[in-house]
């Protein structure tokens, strides 16, 4: 019996099909999801090229039961609320913080796992500003996350 090479085509879709289908897991990373509001911005962001602002540094306030923790983010869509402009005085005076009747308004719900510090963002600052009291802060703890959405 010969193999024409429509039939090794069919062939070899099918078992490609079969493994796709049942050869990898579903990502049911986006059901569990903790609540956060969104407080800041990193210092450096106002400094970077317009062209580079797409997704910038938005530090995050996580609600994890009773506690709450202070990370950075560099996958927040800049469209996801209407965020204020940067104020260049705040920035290089190293005030990151949104004024406490804004970070009410951009509460979030998401799934994150934490990056290892070796493969956290870098981000050059282009200016002279005084990231001091975004790094206590933050701890330079960056988050990767799954899933985000509005509260």
């Amino acid at each position: 019996m010969k193999i024409n090479n429509f039939q090794l085509f069919i062939g070899v879709f099918i078992y490609l099909m079969s493994v796709v289908q049942f050869g990898c897991k579903k990502d049911n990373n986006c059901k569990d999801k903790v609540k956060g509001r969104i407080i800041g911005f990193h210092p450096c962001w106002y400094y970077a090229p317009s062209n580079e602002r797409k997704d910038g540094g938005f530090v995050i306030e996580i609600e994890d039961g009773s506690s709450k923790d202070t990370v950075v983010s560099f996958q927040i869509p800049s469209n996801l609320f209407p965020f204020p402009e940067i104020n260049q005085m705040a920035a290089i005076n190293g005030q990151y913080l949104y004024p406490p009747s804004l970070q009410d308004q951009f509460k979030i719900e998401l799934s994150y796992r934490l990056i290892p510090e070796t493969e956290g963002t870098f981000v050059l600052c282009l200016g002279n500003v005084n990231i001091a009291p975004f790094l206590q802060a933050t701890e330079g703890r960056e988050i990767f996350i799954y899933c985000i959405s509005k509260q």
